[in-house]
C-alpha cells in the first residue's frame, strides 16, 4: 500500500507551495529539493516531529581534480569537513556521536563525495530521533555560513570565545584547501526536506588565509612576578604567586651579565620593562606573545609574604 492510500488525508486539499513555482529556482537542483520539501512538510502534517534523513554532497573541484579522481593530496576533505561539524556541536552532542559522517559515494563531476550523517544511539521508541538530526542540521548550517562569509570577503560572523574551535577547524580545511588548490561546495539536503547550498572557491579560500594569517603588535610593558627560574641562555620566568600553578611570564634574552651577578635571585619578586610582542589573527586569536628584557625596575621585598 502506497503512501496516498495509507494516508488519504495528504492530498485533500493539497496546493503547490509559493517556492515550488518561484521563477528564480535552481533548476539543477530544484526538483529534488522541492520534492523532499514536499514530503517532509507531509510527513509532518501527520507527526511534527517526522522528518528526512539529511543527505550532503562535498563537490571538490579544481585544475588539480580530474574525471571524478580522489587523489591522496585532497582525501583531507572528508575527516575535515567532520571536524568542522564536531566544532559547531555541543560537546555533550559530540560525546553522543552527533557529529559523526560516512561517505557512501563518489561521484564524477570534479569529485563529489555523498555523505550522510551517523546516530549511534537508536531513537527512543516512539521518537523519530528529530532532535539528532536538528543538532546536525544546525551544525552544518553554522559552518556553511562561516564558509560563506570567507566567500563574500567579510566577516562571517562576530567572533566570539565559543566559536573559537569551529573557527580553528574552517582555518585548518581552508589552510589544506590552498595547499592542494581546490575548491568546496557543500550541498546538503536536511532533515525538514530544506536545501542548504555552499561554496568556497580559491577566492574565499584566500580570503580566509589572509583573516587567519598572523599580524604582530609590540608595546612597552612592565611584567612583574617571583622569579620562578632563570637560565644562562637568557631565559627568565616570573610566577605570578609562590604556587606550583601560578600564572607566569616567560622573558628572553636577559643579558648574562645580570645572571652572573645573581640580581634575579629564585624566589625574589622582582619586575621587569619589555618589549611585549603579541601575535594575532583577524579574528582576535591571540597566537604568541614574547617578551624580550630590557631593564629590570625594582626588587620588592615586602611582596614576598603578599
Amino acid at each position: 500500500m502506497g503512501l496516498a492510500d495509507r494516508f488519504p488525508q495528504l492530498l485533500h486539499d493539497y496546493q503547490s507551495p509559493d517556492w515550488l513555482d518561484a521563477e528564480d529556482c535552481d533548476d539543477d537542483v530544484d526538483l529534488v529539493s522541492g520534492a523532499r520539501r514536499s514530503l517532509a512538510a507531509s510527513l509532518q502534517s501527520i507527526e511534527p516531529r517526522m522528518g528526512l534523513s539529511t543527505l550532503i554532497s562535498l563537490r571538490i573541484f579544481g585544475e588539480h581534480v580530474e574525471n571524478g579522481s580522489l587523489t591522496g593530496d585532497i582525501a583531507f576533505v572528508l575527516p575535515r569537513f567532520q571536524k568542522e561539524i564536531e566544532a559547531a556541536l555541543s560537546l555533550d552532542a559530540v560525546r553522543r556521536g552527533i557529529g559523526r559522517i560516512e561517505a557512501v559515494g563518489l561521484r564524477e563531476g570534479s569529485t563529489i563525495i555523498d555523505l550522510r550523517p551517523v546516530f549511534p544511539e537508536p531513537a527512543p521508541e516512539g521518537s523519530i530521533g528529530e532532535d539528532a538530526d536538528t543538532e546536525f542540521d544546525f551544525a552544518v548550517r553554522r559552518v556553511l555560513a562561516i564558509h560563506d562569509g570567507f566567500e563574500e570577503g567579510s566577516s562571517p560572523l562576530i567572533w566570539k570565545r565559543g566559536d573559537k574551535e569551529l573557527l580553528n577547524a574552517v582555518r585548518m580545511m581552508a589552510d589544506d584547501l590552498r595547499t592542494a588548490g581546490v575548491g568546496l561546495e557543500v550541498t546538503a539536503f536536511q532533515h525538514r526536506g530544506d536545501l542548504r547550498r555552499s561554496k568556497l572557491s580559491m577566492t574565499g579560500v584566500m580570503y580566509a588565509n589572509e583573516v587567519f594569517k598572523g599580524r604582530q603588535r609590540t608595546t612597552r610593558e612592565e611584567l612583574g612576578g617571583y622569579t620562578h627560574s632563570i637560565s644562562m641562555d637568557g631565559k627568565l620566568v616570573l610566577a605570578a604567586r609562590i604556587a606550583k600553578r601560578a600564572k607566569k611570564h616567560e622573558v628572553v634574552r636577559v643579558p648574562e651579565a645580570l645572571i652572573k651577578a645573581n640580581q634575579m635571585p629564585l624566589g625574589e619578586y622582582v619586575r621587569v620593562e619589555v618589549d611585549q610582542t603579541i601575535t594575532s589573527d583577524g579574528t582576535g586569536k591571540i597566537l604568541d606573545t614574547t617578551n624580550v628584557f630590557r631593564q629590570i625596575i625594582q626588587h620588592d621585598e615586602k611582596l614576598l609574604d603578599d
